[in-house]
């Protein structure tokens, strides 16, 4: 590994960053006292200066002087002095920042894997649960490991999004839909997951052993996977790009080793075709799905569908998604008795790590942090026995 352009240094326990664009003072220390040597070298050809070794002396120190007086100019301020040499004083900076309180530990690289054409990286999430396992005991905890689309990918992902909003063919990986948004992990996923398998009362693993569960815009899947793990006799994964369901496949087939080979199914299904039927199912969960207003009322018509089909519907949806507003509103105007608006619960979750596109992940969002972040999650729990009050 190596410094980059930009790359900071540890001083005194405060960063600074190396400006770019500018030499550094070695390199101009360097500089200077080759040209001052130069110029001696120029000067000692006269026979005045070699005949009198006193002005030799004197020229020699002034040389020496000057030589130091330029590098400590040209060297940028990091809070030592420049009169030394600069290259000693980065070593000894370094040497210090390694041993204090700000101590270096290489950064694992999470495992690339590539899928339909797509760069990903592995994310691995710990749920807390509570599953009764019979004999076994009480599960508290889930592994899972979810794939996303890498940084470089994530801006393959964009352009072609961008050239299907053109009318152009893109010339890289296809997305059927132009949705980028799926192929990276969002913070509901694993809010819902807690919320279904984390309650007061464990869930048996008997009673999920005869169960199915839909996901609805299921993305990466880390709901389907988690619902897999924990015990559902049949689960399936359903979204409107292909893509985002092979890197779930994928995921369940290679990185999971709870998940029971042939209880994943995908399908493509788009929440918002309401000439699509949604398949049976004991559990339906939805998460982070509300990035667009037009996704909300067709959302709120799924859930009336699948409450009507005996299916307890569980939504998930991070902060300031432009869509919960229209979605609140036309469930609300669905379901008048029940009060959808005070139904939500806000659940405290973990802002997901990693690089997210501008384009992806406007600035300023609240559901990516590279620190331990959490987030505020709000939920959605309605059971079919909410249809008698209408």
């Amino acid at each position: 590994i190596e410094a980059t352009r930009g790359s900071s240094l540890q001083v005194e326990g405060q960063e600074q960053t190396w400006p770019t664009g500018r030499r550094s003072a070695v390199d101009n220390a360097v500089r200077s006292k080759m040209l001052l040597l130069l110029l001696l070298l120029l000067l000692l050809r006269t026979k005045q200066i070699l005949a009198n070794t006193t002005w030799m002396l004197l020229l020699a120190a002034l040389c020496i002087c000057t030589s130091w007086i330029a590098a400590a100019a040209f060297a940028p301020v990091y809070g030592y002095a420049g009169g030394a040499s600069a290259a000693r004083a980065i070593a000894r900076t370094s040497i210090s920042a390694s041993q204090g309180p700000h101590k270096a530990t290489p950064a694992a690289s999470p495992k690339a894997h590539v899928v339909s054409g797509l760069v990903c990286t592995e994310v691995q999430i710990s749920l807390n649960v509570k599953i009764d396992c019979g004999p076994s005991g009480l599960r508290k905890r889930i592994d899972v490991t979810v794939i996303e689309a890498s940084s470089a990918s994530q801006d393959t992902l964009v352009n072609s999004a961008l050239a299907l909003e053109g009318d152009h063919t893109p010339d890289s990986i296809p997305l059927a839909s132009g949705d980028p948004y799926g192929a990276v992990l969002w913070p509901a996923g694993a809010a819902v997951a807690e919320h279904l398998f984390g309650g007061q009362t464990p869930l048996s693993r008997n009673a999920l052993a005869t169960q199915t569960l839909l996901e609805l815009g299921a993305g990466t899947g880390l709901l389907s996977l988690a619902a897999a793990s924990a015990g559902f006799a049949r689960v399936i994964a359903t979204d409107y790009e292909r893509l985002t369901l092979d890197l779930l496949a994928y995921a369940a087939a290679h990185l999971n080793p709870d998940v029971p080979a042939g209880v994943v199914e995908t399908a493509v299904l788009d929440l918002c075709d309401a000439a699509a039927r949604l398949p049976p199912a004991d559990v339906v969960v939805v998460a982070d799905v509300l990035y667009a207003p037009a996704t909300g009322p067709p959302l709120a018509r799924r859930v009336i569908e699948a409450l009507e089909a005996g299916s307890r519907v569980i939504v998930g949806d991070s902060p300031d998604r432009p869509g919960r507003a229209s979605f609140v509103r036309e469930l609300s105007a669905l379901l008048p008795e029940v009060g959808v608006a005070d139904q939500w619960v806000a659940v405290e979750a973990r802002a997901c790590a990693g690089h997210r596109h501008e384009l992806i992940c406007g600035k300023g969002s609240k559901s990516v942090s590279s620190a331990q972040a959490s987030v505020t999650v709000s939920i959605l729990d309605l059971s079919p026995s909410c249809l008698r009050v209408r």
